[in-house]
């Protein structure tokens, strides 16, 4: 959750937008990078859709609850499609108890974390725990326990950043040289 604040109801996708990133102009060309980006990768982005921005209490605990039938890589996909490509309010919780039947999540323990408190507390120390690690933009790469980007990035920059992990180690410590890798996305 990178805004626990937003109301439950969530916000105006554009005034937020706006706010943040310093006004209709620099979003746009946001925009338009992060769907060139897509394109290239297969993912139709239709930021156009999406409406409000949600708050992601509720999502980030029915990731918890796919988590525990082995499900949490495959949640996480079909949040991210469902507001990314479908422009889906992910903060509304008819739309996540129709992303728990799509997966076949057992609807009754769906339901049940829609409307109580259970995990509530185990959420928000887990998110609490993330912004201490320096966890503030998506996407964000935690290096050694130490250090964090956050952010899209250049694959350059993520290599210096795992440099700089390799050097923090122990004197003792035995390090492995990674060779270069070519990444993508």
């Amino acid at each position: 959750m990178l805004n626990p604040d937003i109301p439950p109801e969530g916000i105006d996708r554009r005034a937020y937008l706006d706010k943040k990133f310093g006004g209709p102009a620099r979003v746009e060309r946001l925009e338009a990078a992060i769907r060139q980006a897509g394109e290239a990768e297969g993912i139709p982005f239709a930021l156009d859709k999406i409406e409000r921005t949600p708050n992601s209490l509720a999502s980030h605990r029915l990731i918890r609850l796919a988590a525990r039938e082995g499900r949490e890589a495959v949640m996480i996909e079909t949040l991210f499609h469902a507001y990314f490509v479908e422009g889906r309010d992910i903060g509304r919780p008819e739309v996540l108890l129709d992303l728990g039947r799509r997966l076949e999540l057992p609807i009754t323990d769906v339901a049940a974390i829609l409307i109580s408190d259970e995990d509530l507390n185990a959420t928000l120390a887990e998110n609490a725990r993330s912004h201490r690690q320096g966890v503030s933009g998506i996407p964000c790469y935690i290096f050694d326990g130490r250090f964090a980007i956050a952010g899209a990035h250049e694959p350059g920059i993520l290599l210096r950043m795992l440099d700089a992990a390799q050097e923090f180690e122990a004197p003792n410590q035995t390090v492995t040289r990674l060779a270069p890798v070519s990444v993508r996305g």
